[in-house]
C-alpha cells in the first residue's frame, strides 16, 4: 500500500476487487494495457459504437461476389448462328420486295397512256373519256367494264356506218378486244368510254378515277385528267358535241347529232 496514503489517512486504504468489463463494453478495442492501481484502462475505442451490429451494405456485397465469365460460343456456334441471320434477313428481304413488285408486274401487263375525259358543257349529264391501252401480256384480252365514282353509269360505245349513211352509236356489250401485243385507241369519233349520269360536273383540269375490268389480266385503276378544250386528232370524226340526254342512240344524221347525248363520243 503506498505510504503516502497511509500519512494522511492513517491506516491502509482497503483493497478492491477488480474490474471485470463485459465482452461488449467498448473496452475490447482498447489497446493492450497494463492495469495501474485497479484502474481501468486507457482506451482508444471510437466515441460512439452502434448498439447491434451493422451488416455491410447490398452494394459491397455484390462487389465482394465472384462473377463468373460468360463461357463463349464456339466457332462453329458463331458461325451457324451469323449464317441463320443472313438467311433470315435476305428471306425478309426477298418477300418484302416480291410483295412490292407482284403488283406492279399484274398492272404493268395493261398500260394505259394519253387518257383524258370531256364533257360538251359544264351542265351536261353525260362524258366521254378517251385513252390508249397497250397489251403487255403474251396472250389476247378483251376490255369488259369500266366503273368510277364520277358517273353513276359506265358503258363501252362505238360508231357503226349504216347502210343509209349515217353514223350511229351503240354500246359493245361484249367490250373491246386487245390482241397480245397489240394496242387499242379509244378516241373521238370510234371507240370509247361513256360515263352517264354525272354526279358532278366534268371541270376543266380536275381529275377523275375510273377502273378498267379485263377478262383475264388484272383490273388497272387509272386517274384521267379532265380536258374540255382538248381537239380531237387529225383524221377523227370531228367534235360530237351533241351528245343529249343518251336516250335511245338515235340516228346521227351528221357528226355533231347524236340524237340526244350530252358530249363527244
Amino acid at each position: 500500500m503506498p505510504r503516502a496514503f497511509r500519512f494522511w489517512t492513517g491506516r491502509a486504504r482497503p483493497s478492491r476487487p477488480p474490474i471485470v468489463w463485459p465482452v461488449t463494453s467498448p473496452l475490447h478495442f482498447c489497446r493492450p494495457h497494463r492495469p495501474l492501481r485497479q484502474r481501468p484502462p486507457i482506451c482508444f475505442a471510437p466515441r460512439s459504437l452502434p448498439s447491434h451490429p451493422v451488416s455491410p451494405p447490398v452494394s459491397s456485397i455484390w462487389a465482394l461476389k465472384p462473377v463468373r465469365p460468360r463461357a463463349r460460343p464456339e466457332p462453329h456456334q458463331i458461325q451457324s448462328t451469323q449464317t441463320r441471320e443472313t438467311s433470315m434477313t435476305f428471306k425478309t428481304t426477298l418477300l418484302a420486295a416480291a410483295f412490292a413488285v407482284f403488283p406492279a408486274l399484274a398492272s404493268a401487263h395493261m398500260v394505259i397512256e394519253d387518257a383524258y375525259a370531256r364533257a360538251s358543257s359544264p351542265v351536261a349529264q353525260s362524258g366521254a373519256a378517251f385513252m390508249t391501252i397497250f397489251n403487255h401480256n403474251d396472250f389476247d384480252d378483251r376490255l369488259i367494264g369500266v366503273t368510277s365514282t364520277a358517273a353513276e353509269r359506265l358503258e363501252l360505245h362505238t360508231h357503226i356506218m349504216e347502210e343509209n349513211g349515217v353514223m350511229r352509236m351503240v354500246e359493245v356489250e361484249e367490250g373491246f378486244p386487245i390482241a397480245a401485243g397489240e394496242t387499242i385507241a379509244l378516241e373521238r369519233g370510234g371507240m370509247h368510254v361513256m360515263l352517264l349520269g354525272l354526279t358532278e360536273p366534268l371541270v376543266q383540269g380536275e381529275e377523275i378515277e375510273i377502273t378498267f375490268t379485263f377478262e383475264t389480266s388484272d383490273p388497272v385503276t387509272h386517274i384521267i385528267t379532265i380536258d374540255n378544250e382538248r381537239q380531237p386528232a387529225e383524221g377523227g370524226h370531228g367534235d360530237h358535241s351533241g351528245h343529249g340526254d343518251h336516250s335511245g342512240h338515235g340516228d346521227m344524221d351528221t357528226e355533231d347529232d347524236h340524237s340526244g347525248h350530252s358530249t363527244d363520243g
